[in-house]
């Protein structure tokens, strides 16, 4: 029975473990699919797009779950099969000619280069729905909020999408994102200038309650960024028309509006409570950062300005001590400051170089010892913080091919996230020990002792991964 696909060549096909779908890749850069159940009759199903150019191979997981396509773009691609969404791209060197599955978390795939490569599954890189802005962890480390598009979770052990809440009829993307560390509940803070609490209890995020307007009426006001008090009290949302406001969200169904602080007269992009939840620092476009006394939040008040800086103040994090503020700024630094006694914090050392754009993220890992910086030049910075009078550069990590607006450390401090302009969330393994693990389980056969010595021969024979 003839199968309609396009007026172009067809150069790949596959039938599921099942045998209850057909795959085919074609030279119009997609991946159709029919529902062949009966065989006699076959349905069509919505088609897998990405390439940009001739689908040479394609391939089912050995669970039928996911689709893999090698393609003349240079790239292989997976696809969830169930929901249609682009799971990983793996870029190559050359055309993909070849890729097939050595289980369920071995893909492998042959290219014009002479060369077959070997990819561990699931991708630590997680494809979202378009620019992320915002990502947080919830408690246990189980999910990943996304704030993009659309307000996404995510499993961060499986990397895989749970599910999303759409933004709604005018397009009013998700700007920030806030995680309730005591409760599935996530803050999502929008571009048009309202709040929402969502359940995150589920696989969908659940509304809770209206939209809370974080904002001035005057349209244009969008939310840059939400926080939880450290017991989850408080919910605090900085925005644009130089405002925090905090709510009390014991009742996350029933917020109730503590006050509105104004804290300046331009944008306020950041804002972090203390570990103690009793201080709040906030960094606004004044190029000034903030601390204020929100032990009564029906009546804030300020305890210091930090000195001006030299452009606006895009980032602030506490350290899990209380004892270290972070400031990250437009003038491509970090600078911290003992916050020890918060009337008078005092400056430490030199600011932090390196980043090459304005310093949009920060995160203290959970044991306080390392500190992430995301910039807008496509980077994250590490620096070893653990005496933070003598910080040190660890790393700058790269990858994505847009500004990182947002980082952050799972509660035990295993992984890290970062979330780009690019529309991917990369996830960082921060255990040595477990990447070295992971590397020796996939780095094939060891070196041998005859090899070693040609290969270096002034060494004495030490075999890897032994």
């Amino acid at each position: 029975l003839p199968l309609a696909v396009s007026s172009l060549p067809v150069s790949s096909v596959a039938f599921s473990p099942a045998g209850t779908m057909l795959a085919a890749g074609s030279h119009d850069g997609s991946v159709h699919l029919w529902n062949v159940i009966r065989p006699a009759r076959p349905r069509p199903l919505p088609a897998m797009t990405g390439p940009t150019d001739w689908v040479n191979s394609v391939s089912f997981s050995p669970d039928g779950a996911e689709l893999a396509a090698g393609s003349s773009d240079d790239t292989v691609r997976v696809w969830s099969v169930a929901s249609g969404r682009q799971m990983a791209a793996l870029p190559n060197p050359g055309v993909v000619t070849a890729a097939t599955w050595d289980g369920g978390h071995l893909l492998v795939n042959g290219d014009t280069d002479g060369i077959v490569r070997t990819w561990q599954l699931p991708d630590p890189v997680l494809a979202t729905a378009g620019a992320v802005n915002s990502v947080a962890f919830g408690a246990g480390g189980r999910r990943l909020a996304v704030g993009g598009a659309d307000l996404e979770l995510w499993d961060p052990r499986t990397r895989t999408e749970l599910g999303a809440a759409p933004a709604g009829p005018a397009r009013d993307a998700v700007n920030a994102v806030g995680y309730d560390p005591k409760a599935a509940v996530v803050a999502a803070g929008y571009d048009q200038g309202a709040v929402r609490l969502f359940s995150a209890a589920g696989r969908t995020p659940v509304p809770l309650g209206p939209p809370l307007r974080a904002t001035s009426a005057t349209a244009g006001h969008l939310v840059e960024f939400t926080a939880f008090s450290p017991d989850g009290r408080l919910l605090a949302a900085a925005a644009d028309d130089g405002t925090v406001r905090l709510w009390n969200v014991t009742d996350p169904a029933r917020p109730v509006l503590e006050h509105v602080i104004k804290d300046s007269g331009t944008y306020v992009f950041c804002v972090a409570f203390s570990p103690d939840g009793r201080t709040l620092a906030a960094a606004s476009a004044d190029d000034r950062t903030r601390l204020w006394d929100v032990s009564r939040p029906a009546r804030p008040q300020r305890l210091a300005t930090l000195p001006r800086s030299h452009d606006s103040d895009y980032s602030v994090a506490f350290s899990p001590d209380g004892r270290t503020l972070a400031v990250g700024s437009a003038d491509l630094t970090v600078r911290l400051w003992d916050v020890t006694d918060r009337s008078r914090p005092r400056p430490l050392g030199a600011p932090l170089t390196g980043p090459e754009g304005f310093v949009y993220a920060l995160a203290f890992s959970p044991g306080g010892r390392t500190l992430a910086a995301g910039s807008t030049d496509d980077t994250v910075w590490l620096w070893r913080v653990a005496d933070p009078a003598h910080p040190a550069l660890l790393a700058d990590l790269t990858g994505a091919a847009g500004h990182i607006y947002s980082v952050g450390f799972s509660p035990d401090g295993a992984s890290m996230a970062a979330g780009s302009a690019d529309g991917t969330v990369r996830l960082w393994n921060t255990s040595a020990a477990a990447e070295a693990r992971s590397i020796c389980q996939f780095a094939g056969q060891p070196m041998t002792r005859a090899e070693w010595h040609r290969y270096d021969p002034g060494r004495g024979y030490d075999r890897p991964c032994s």
